[in-house]
């Protein structure tokens, strides 16, 4: 089977299967947790490799919301308009269309694999990025919610005290002590914070 022709049916099942997903409400029971669960093993295996990556993700998180991730997006937006024109430029223009098949008539299996696997691996980046952009918010959200909510309980001055440590926050040990403080002060004064796994 080509190349070309596996791409069509793995693009065609997977929005299928999101595209009914999203309508019938599987998302939100089945995709978005194995989704989760998929990132959280891919961040475990990185950061056994890199021991930055989830600092990063922490370090993120302490810079507060931010428009870093729109702008990503934005870029990556105008790959995927700049790829359109190519190809546009491809179908109708007679010369460089004659160029890309004499590359493509002497490198015919190469060139369809390396498409595959470009398309893949920009919609793999695409949907880490989402991921993890998703993490940072979750994070960020859970931290500065449970400090409001336990405000009234520790006082003005150990709020600051614990927001300036989570703005301090430049490792994922660093926000393991902040999300310890914030467990124990919950325990000791009874209030339930939002729900929250750490990475």
């Amino acid at each position: 089977m080509r190349p070309l022709t596996i791409f069509k049916i793995i693009a065609g099942v997977g929005a299928t299967v999101i595209l009914g997903a999203v309508g019938s409400g599987v998302w939100e029971r089945l995709l978005a947790p194995g989704l989760d669960w998929l990132f959280r093993v891919i961040v475990a295996a990185i950061s056994w490799v890199s021991l930055n990556y989830k600092d990063g993700i922490y370090h993120s998180a302490a810079l507060g919301f931010h428009e870093t991730y729109s702008f990503r997006a934005f870029a990556l937006i105008g790959l995927v308009l700049a790829l359109f024109c190519f190809f546009a430029i491809y179908k109708y223009h007679e010369r460089v269309r004659q160029r890309i098949a004499t590359i493509e008539g002497t490198h015919k299996k190469w060139f369809q694999w390396a498409a595959l696997i470009g398309v893949l691996a920009f919609n793999l980046i695409v949907l880490f990025g989402i991921q993890r952009h998703e993490a940072v918010n979750q994070t960020t959200t859970y931290v500065l919610r449970s400090l409001d909510i336990l405000r009234p309980h520790i006082g003005d001055h150990e709020y600051n005290m614990k927001l300036s440590a989570f703005y301090q926050v430049r490792s994922a040990e660093d926000f393991y002590e902040v999300n310890k403080a914030l467990e124990a002060s919950a325990v000791k004064y009874g209030v339930r914070l939002p729900d929250f796994k750490p990475l």
